[in-house]
């Protein structure tokens, strides 16, 4: 009887894409079974009926014209601040992300502030149009 239940959790969790230890309540490496998860099960459903619904919703026009459904996952999963820093200290630092950027990555309300649109990069953050500059005279 029991391997008969293995086999139901076994084949529910090849079907959907869960790892068989999330569904079986296995204790031991949550972290990792959480991310795929979310991404190999989660993901693409949602890609999926976001797909359908911009499909059957709204016309090409309208879809092309940015009226569309977008279904965001990022927040899905609650994440430690102190396990994100140094990524998102990363993305500021190199310009990729402006603080209002990370704020929202990190679901806070942007500060939308002039200060916080910029961009900067290494160099002490400086401003990116101040490092751009250079070979100027000191007058």
């Amino acid at each position: 009887m029991r391997a008969l239940a293995d086999d139901v959790f076994d084949f529910v969790a090849m079907a959907f894409n869960i790892p068989k230890g999330l569904l079986k309540g296995d204790v031991a490496d949550v972290e990792a079974m959480t991310s795929n998860f979310l991404m190999f099960c989660v993901n693409p459903i949602a890609e999926l009926m976001k797909d359908e619904i911009n499909r059957k919703m709204f016309t090409k026009e309208e879809y092309l014209n940015g009226t569309r459904l977008d279904i965001d996952t990022r927040f899905i999963k609650i994440t430690d601040i102190n396990q994100v820093a140094t990524a998102v200290d990363k993305l500021f630092m190199t310009g990729t992300h402006n603080i209002d950027e990370n704020r929202d990555l990190l679901g806070e309300e942007p500060l939308n502030e002039e200060f916080s649109k910029q961009y900067y990069i290494t160099k002490n953050y400086a401003k990116a149009e101040d490092v751009m500059k250079g070979g100027e005279e000191n007058e």
